[in-house]
């Protein structure tokens, strides 16, 4: 009988030592996620500044008379076009409806406010 009970203490060791595995790897991965999460985020302000430059840009250009009006509207679209469709928690879909609301905007009624 203490034979038996010896091995099931062993075998319990063994368990615990499982266990703690698990849950170090559970915080690893935490960390992990935790991490992507960071990228996902910085990827996403990335992606609205490199739009909202670009777009920003594009009035300059033609407040400046470098392009016209017809070739803002035209780049306007295109950029438009290449506006990512909401896929994370931090570009949502009214982050992207944003984006698309000021391309489609008239050219000549942009305000300060518009750009922030």
């Amino acid at each position: 009988m203490g034979e038996i009970r010896g091995r099931f203490e062993g075998i319990d060791e063994e368990f615990k030592k499982i266990d703690e595995r698990f849950k170090k790897i559970d915080e690893k991965f935490e960390r992990i996620d935790e991490r992507f999460e960071r990228i996902e985020k910085r990827i996403g302000d990335l992606e609205r500044g490199f739009y909202g430059f670009n777009e920003l840009l594009l009035r300059v250009l033609e407040a400046r008379n470098v392009i016209t009006k017809v070739d803002a509207v035209t780049l306007a679209v295109a950029l438009n076009s290449l506006i990512p469709r909401s896929s994370t928690k931090y570009y949502t879909k009214e982050v992207e409806e944003r984006l698309r609301q000021l391309l489609n905007k008239d050219l000549e009624s942009y305000t300060m406010d518009d750009i922030r």
